[in-house]
């Protein structure tokens, strides 16, 4: 079971090529001892080595959970966009 508080818990959606790379820098910045970032720090080393689009994300389209009463909106979302996981790059 994984506890929050408030925090991001780790939930990104990545393409393959880009989860690697994530994994490959913050292996580098553990190595390095260099553990006090967040991982928009990892995210802001990531586009000086990768192409990278912005995209708009409609209501609907995401959903933030801070609380238990949460869940049930974030599945909803994960329900109705079912098919877009599998879309191709």
């Amino acid at each position: 079971m994984v506890r929050s508080h408030g925090e991001f818990c780790g939930v990104s959606l990545l393409r393959p090529p880009a989860a690697r790379l994530y994994g490959d820098i913050a292996n580098e910045l553990e190595w390095r001892a260099t553990t006090s970032l967040y991982y928009e720090d990892v995210y802001a080393r990531m586009l000086e080595r990768i192409d990278a689009r912005a995209t708009i994300v409609e209501p609907g389209e995401y959903a933030e959970v801070d609380t238990p009463d949460d869940l049930d909106g974030a599945h909803a979302v994960i329900e109705n966009l079912h098919g877009a996981w599998a879309a191709p790059a």
